[in-house]
């Protein structure tokens, strides 16, 4: 029974496009107001969250592949710069106990030094400039 709703949904599913990056996004985000419309009690949350659930259906469900994509692919190159900036913090913190994070004076870069060395010279991995500065 359970095999034979799978094989239909899979062949209703062959040419849609299916999930993506962006759909998980959003399903995110329709917690997240689901959520607020709960504790605040106002409906325009619950309404914003519905018709979004309703844009991610429409995405899965689509033919047009090629436009889907490219949504997809506008939405990871918008977040790629606050993944960057995430990952560059949680490795900062990570690493407060046993490196200091210095910039280069010259191109402004930043670089990672052990701590506790003491006055220390240190070349640019960016732009080669060399100076001194305290570990």
């Amino acid at each position: 029974m359970i095999n034979k709703l799978r094989d239909r949904f899979l062949k209703f599913m062959v040419g849609r496009y299916g999930t993506d990056s962006l759909n998980r996004a959003i399903v995110g985000l329709v917690f997240v107001l689901l959520l607020l419309g709960l504790y605040t009690r106002m409906r325009i949350f619950q309404t914003l969250a519905l018709a979004l659930l309703v844009y991610t259906y429409f995405r899965a469900f689509s033919r047009n592949i090629s436009r889907r994509y490219q949504e997809n692919q506008k939405f990871l190159r918008t977040l790629a710069p606050l993944k960057g900036k995430f990952y560059r913090l949680r490795a900062r913190f990570r690493d407060r106990k046993t490196h200091k994070y210095v910039s280069c004076p010259l191109c402004k870069k930043d670089m990672r030094v052990p701590k506790g060395k003491g006055r220390i010279k240190i070349t640019c991995h960016y732009c080669g400039h060399e100076f001194i500065d305290r570990s």
